[in-house]
This record gives structure tokens, C-alpha cells and sequence, in this order.
């Protein structure tokens, strides 16, 4: 189960028991490298392994866009998925076994267990839905998506990202909204303006080289189209930021 929006819940055995504050649970719990905490009694006992995700600009993060408030994979016979339970038992070892470089280890296996839960997700959603991210499935607009993906510096037209992937530019842009949500030039502005928040981190790059990085020939265009983007002119951005 995963809440992408980080939205607030309560976990309880069935609708009439009175959930208990997480505060008041984490009081009690035992030492370690990862928290461990122990709760109620008297009936079977249920493990559960918890963690959390953290995304750079995460409010307006593309994907987290477009996932719903809750990603529920339901077992099969009382036990994970298949394909999920190799990776959740994994998990679970490393997470007992207390050992040096388990911290890393662990970040690893919950991306990919975040990357699996995704996957899922898209699998289940209707052909034509899922954002951009379900148009991946489309050969013209996926085709599409990597061209801005592998060239964002490139001064792309939607006449051109039509003629790449065979269409004409009023079929191709009317495609491309429905599929994604935006016209193609709305995503690569802010396919550009993710990239740039990355690159910023890198202090041995200027301004002015994340701008021609993403496709900006001067830093004052950059600054503006950025700016639309985070609320924040680049220069503000880096230093409250990195």
C-alpha cells in the first residue's frame, strides 16, 4: 500500500477500533539501526514494514501528479503478489539482519518496491488514461516523449515532434493532449524546468550553463521561465535549496 500524496491516515484491524497516536507508539519503541516498533496484543501478530519517499520539487513533481491517493496491491491467499514478495521478504531480512551498509541497501529495495508498485498501477488503468506517463504505451507519443527526453535542449516545434513520429502537427498535438494533459510544448517547458532543479545542485555549473543545459540561449529567459515554474527565480531557488 502506498500513499503517494503523503496524506494522513489511520491503520486499524477493523472500522470500530479506536486508532492510537503514532506518538504515543514511538515512545515505546526499541533501539537500532531502523526503528522497531511494537503494538497491542492478545491476537495474531502482523508485521509490517514501513518506509517513505522524499522527491526533489515534490509538489510538483510529474509523477506524483499523476498517481492517486492511494496505491493498493492486493495479495493473493493471504500473501504479497509474487513479483512483490521476493522483494518484500529481501526487505525484511536486511532490515533484521543489522549489518554494515544496511542503510543502503535498504533505500535501494524500497525504490524498487516504489518502481514495482507503480508498474502495477499502470497496469491497471484503461488504455488512453494514466497521464503521461500511460502514454508511454502509445508508439506516437511514447516515441515522442523520448525525443524530448533525450534532446530537452533542443528548440522543438510540434511540427517537428510530429514529423519524427509520422503525423501531422493538428493530429499530433490533439493526440498528445489527450494522452498527457498538456500540449507538447507545456511538458517539454517543464520536463526542462525539472531537469534544471537537478543540474542547479551541481555548484561547478553557472546559471547560465543550466539555462543553455535545458535550451535557453540567455539566462534572463531562463530566469522567467523558471520563475513561472517553482515561484522562485533560480539564483533565490539554489540558494534556499542546495
Amino acid at each position: 500500500m502506498v500513499l503517494p500524496h503523503g496524506r494522513g491516515h489511520s491503520l486499524v484491524d477493523n472500522p470500530e477500533t479506536v486508532p492510537t497516536p503514532l506518538e504515543e507508539i514511538k515512545a515505546a519503541r526499541a533501539g537500532g539501526g531502523c526503528p522497531v516498533l511494537a503494538h497491542g496484543g492478545g491476537g495474531a501478530a502482523t508485521g509490517l514494514i514501513c518506509g517513505e519517499f522524499h522527491f526533489e520539487h515534490g509538489k510538483e513533481h510529474a509523477l506524483l501528479d499523476l498517481l492517486p491517493p492511494l496505491i493498493h496491491i492486493k495479495g493473493e491467499n493471504g500473501r504479497a503478489v509474487a513479483w512483490l514478495e521476493s522483494t518484500l521478504n529481501f526487505l525484511a531480512c536486511e532490515v533484521r539482519s543489522g549489518r554494515p551498509g544496511m542503510a543502503m541497501v535498504i533505500d535501494r529495495l524500497l525504490d524498487i518496491v516504489f518502481v514495482q508498485v507503480v508498474q502495477a498501477w499502470m497496469e491497471e488503468q484503461p488504455e488512453g488514461t494514466g497521464g503521461w506517463l500511460g502514454s508511454l504505451r502509445d508508439d506516437s507519443v511514447g516515441a515522442a516523449l523520448g525525443f524530448i527526453h533525450g534532446e530537452p535542449e533542443r528548440a522543438w516545434t510540434v511540427a517537428e515532434l510530429g514529423r519524427e513520429v509520422g503525423m501531422s502537427r493538428s493530429a499530433f498535438a490533439a493526440r498528445f493532449r489527450n494522452l498527457v494533459g498538456s500540449s507538447p510544448l507545456q511538458y517539454l517547458k517543464r520536463w526542462r524546468m525539472e531537469l534544471a532543479t537537478q543540474w542547479m545542485r551541481d555548484h561547478s555549473l553557472s546559471l547560465a550553463q543550466v539555462a543553455r543545459q535545458v535550451g535557453y540561449q540567455s539566462e534572463a529567459a531562463f530566469s522567467k521561465a523558471f520563475k513561472d515554474y517553482s515561484g522562485l527565480p533560480p539564483a533565490t531557488w539554489r540558494r534556499r535549496f542546495v
